[in-house]
Formats: structure tokens, sequence, C-alpha cells
């Protein structure tokens, strides 16, 4: 990770989030820019049926705003489940967690889309559609069978045909990510130096010639060290939290330095490393009015869930809107389906977990013979279990 020699003007990381209560001011507006920068990605394939990376340099080796986004979401995520098993080293209780924030509101997108838009959307009859081995195999979306992408007769007519949820495909590789966490963590080889070697070897490995052609392992094994170097350069950070110093100064040549690699080549390599430290640079600063962006949820999953979808109903609805109407219009849909997904969804899952957390406080208090509610408040000011 970038770093800064302690003395240098500006907070540790770990300052940082302890002035902000623990948390990162804005990492739910990064996260809901993220998920909107998805779909603005997503704008120009639905309209063309081309990836949006063709009007990028070349030199940015291939990634797109929809990788760029991508890769944010998985620094983020390295940042703050690693951050997650810090504060609760235990393999069940964090598996647990990390169930309630993903499945809920996946299970609940796929089924809607099969289930109810499916149906109405579809040109087959209702009989073939129901009786089709495609409309089941999508329901495998649920457990990141994403290779299954298409309902009989939904969207054939697009011009990225039949493809129903594009932006599934990266849920399986964030799940790796966090069984890797939990799997190190229960090793006793979480540390900061291993998981930034780990990230290095599978940047040069993303290298190898002809790797995403060789077959469907191939092409997993391509993604995979697309993606987890960022989430793994995250959770280094998380690790080293009161090692890395916030300085406008490094954040600003980091912007230069993603700003070069994207004109002249290296973006991959140059943004694991400062485009990370720009994430958390950013996600712990003083943004003024930034910090409320979760202020009616945290609507950026639900972004991403549905935000494919729907681009792709307004593109067979409205074909003539081109990618910036289509991203216009289905945008505020989005945004109205993902409050609905965290209200009746996501929000209630995420009780659950907390309601387990007051479960096993509860149950301590019990056997340690500690009065009600001590333990907790123990817990809060870093009294051990």
């Amino acid at each position: 990770m970038l770093a800064a020699r302690p003395g240098s003007e500006g907070l540790t990381l770990a300052a940082a989030l302890e002035r902000n209560s623990g948390r990162g001011a804005n990492f739910d507006a990064i996260r809901l820019f993220a998920a909107m920068l998805v779909m603005f990605s997503h704008a120009f394939i639905v309209s063309t049926g081309q990836h949006e990376r063709n009007f990028l340099p070349t030199a940015a080796g291939g990634v797109g705003f929809g990788e760029i986004a991508v890769f944010i979401f998985f620094a983020t995520s390295g940042f703050l489940v690693a951050r997650s098993w810090l504060n609760d080293p235990h393999a069940g209780r964090f598996f647990r967690k990390r169930a309630l924030r993903i499945f809920p509101a996946l299970a609940f997108t796929v089924l809607m889309l099969t289930f109810v838009a499916g149906p109405l959307l579809t040109t087959a009859p209702l009989a073939d559609y129901f009786m089709a081995r495609e409309t089941w195999a999508f329901v495998g979306n649920i457990l990141f069978q994403s290779q299954h992408g298409t309902l009989p007769g939904v969207f054939e007519t697009a011009p990225f045909a039949g493809r129903v949820d594009q932006s599934l495909w990266t849920l399986g590789f964030e799940a790796v990510c966090y069984a890797a966490v939990a799997i190190l963590g229960a090793l006793r080889l979480l540390g900061s130096r291993s998981l930034l070697v780990l990230a290095f070897v599978l940047l040069v490995a993303g290298m190898t010639p002809g790797l995403r052609q060789s077959g469907d392992l191939g092409d997993a094994a391509f993604k995979l060290t697309l993606l987890a170097p960022h989430f793994l350069i995250g959770a280094a950070a998380a690790i080293a939290a009161n090692r890395i110093v916030l300085d406008a100064r490094i954040a600003l040549a980091a912007a230069g330095a993603l700003v070069l690699s994207f004109l002249f080549g290296g973006f991959l390599i140059v943004f694991a490393l400062a485009g990370s430290y720009l994430v958390l640079f950013l996600g712990c600063s003083r943004l003024g009015a930034l910090r409320h962006a979760g202020r009616f949820g945290d609507l950026s999953y639900g972004v991403f869930l549905w935000g494919w979808p729907i681009q792709q109903l307004v593109e067979t609805t409205a074909p003539a809107l081109g990618p910036i109407g289509n991203f216009l219009i289905a945008l505020p849909v989005a945004l109205a389906a993902a409050a609905v997904s965290w209200r009746l969804v996501e929000q209630p899952a995420l009780a659950l977990k907390d309601r387990g957390a007051e479960t096993e406080t509860a149950q301590l208090e019990s056997e340690a013979g500690i009065p009600r509610g001590d333990a907790g408040r123990l817990c809060a000011s870093g009294g051990s279990r």
C-alpha cells in the first residue's frame, strides 16, 4: 500500500476511522457512485451491443468504466470485510454476516426476474417458459451460477441479446474473496504482507498470454486475477490501518499516476495500488454532504443488482434513446427498485445479523455471570471477551 512516514501531514487510516466512530464517513457514497458507474458502462453495452471499453484508450488494457467501478467495489469490500473479521475473528459468525448481506437481496432479485418480470416480458408461451430448463437454470444465479444468464423469450431482440442480468457474474468472485479472508484468518495467516504478496502474484498471473481463452476454467482464473487483487489490497489496508497515512499530497500523486497509466499503460497494476489508496482516502475524509449518502439506506447493492435488467427493458422499449438517454431514464428507476429492495429485504436481513450479535452477548453475560448489558459495553469499549 501507499503510505507516508509517521509524522507527515494527515491522519493515519486507523485514526480517521476512530474519528468517524469506527467507520468510513463516505463509503456509502463511494459504493453508490460505483453502482451508478456500472450502470453508465452498461448503458453503452445494452444500447450498442458492444463493450464500452471500445471507446476508451487502448493503453487502459481493455478496462472500461464498468471494470473500474467493480475494482472500487472490491477494494472497498476488502477493507470493510477484513475489518469485520478483525473485529470478530469467528468463521461461523463471519459467514453468517456475509450471507445475510449478499443472499437475501440476490435471491429476491433472481426470483422476481424469473417468476414476475420474465413471464411478463417473454415472447414465448407461458407454458413453454415455465417448462424450459433455461428458466429453472436461471434460478441457480442465487448460488452464483451466473453462466445461466438468459430466460426464454426475454430481451432476445435487444442489441446485447438475451442477457437478463449481466452484473451477477462478479458475485461469485466476491464470495471467493470472503472465504479467503476466513481461511487465512483461521490459519493465522491474515497479514498485510501476505495479502500484498498474494495480490501481486495474482496480478502477474493475470498477464499470462492466452489465459482467458483457455476454456471456462481459464476465463474464471483470469477474472479472479482481475478482481481479487483489489480486494486483497483493501484487506491489507484494514490490517495495516495504523501505518497508512491519509495525506492529500499522496492522494494527488495517486490520481496523477492513475491518469498517466490510463493513457500510457500499466493501469491494472497502478489502480490496484493507487486506486485503492484513493478509495480509502476519499472514504475516510470529511467531504461534507457525501457522508449522508446512506441516510435513506445503502442503495448501492440494489442498484447493482437491478440496473442491468432495467436498462435492458428501457432499451427494448425505447431504443432511440441511445446510451446517455438509457442511463438517464434507467437510473431513477433502478434507485427506486433499490429502495424497495433495501426496505423490504436487505434492512430486515441485516437486522437478523444484529439480533444474532445481541443473542450471543446475552449468552456471554449469562455464562460469565456479568449483569445483563455489561458485556456489550465491555466489548464496545475494547474489553476482552
